[in-house]
């Protein structure tokens, strides 16, 4: 990994944009603390950490030839925009990670997850990537969902020239939001 040579020394890592989680799982510091301003996935995380063998086992249900189909996937996209659960809804973020078109996570205005069905043959179920993350999860001191306002603290650990780059370009591509809550809210 080009950037682990790029990353301070030191016995934390502080990631305020984890996503997927590729720094986080390809890097060995003996804490870390996890962010995102995408709660759903925040929630996974860490429903994936403290009951990993529930979670895998609900998940892999989903995982089968019969669910494999846009009725299914709307009816499964529906329920997840209408659950309260966090298990439930942390089990079908995968389902609708896996199955949805392109693996894109998106949301409209109303904060409903609205991707297209994506048409896949045969879905990989992310087992060992499910264990390994809950394992070296249990290094993670906090995992947390961020607020816009929460985002913006955040942002002045970064260094000043950073903050103005990536401004500029969130602004020339005129692209504020990956969640329902603007960078600029």
């Amino acid at each position: 990994m080009i950037l682990k040579r790029h990353l301070p020394k030191g016995e934390c890592l502080v990631e305020p944009f984890v996503g997927a989680g590729s720094v986080f799982l390809n890097t060995d510091f003996s804490r870390y603390i996890l962010a995102d301003i995408n709660s759903d996935l925040i929630s996974l995380y860490n429903i994936v950490k403290m009951r990993t063998d529930e979670y895998v086992q609900a998940a892999r249900e989903l995982f089968v030839p019969e669910t494999n189909c846009a009725e299914v996937y709307y009816q499964f996209r529906e329920e997840f925009n209408k659950s309260q659960d966090p298990f439930r809804r942390a089990v079908l973020f995968l389902y609708l990670n896996r199955y949805g078109y392109n693996g894109l996570c998106r949301y409209n205005l109303r904060g409903e997850f609205n991707v297209p069905f994506g048409r896949y043959k045969k879905p990989y179920f992310p087992e060992a990537e499910l264990y390994h993350f809950a394992e070296k999860a249990q290094n993670a001191f906090s995992i947390v969902s961020l607020t816009p306002i929460a985002w913006r603290a955040q942002m002045m650990h970064l260094s000043s020239i950073a903050i103005r780059l990536m401004r500029r370009c969130l602004r020339t591509a005129n692209f504020t939001a990956y969640h329902t809550n603007s960078f600029y809210a």
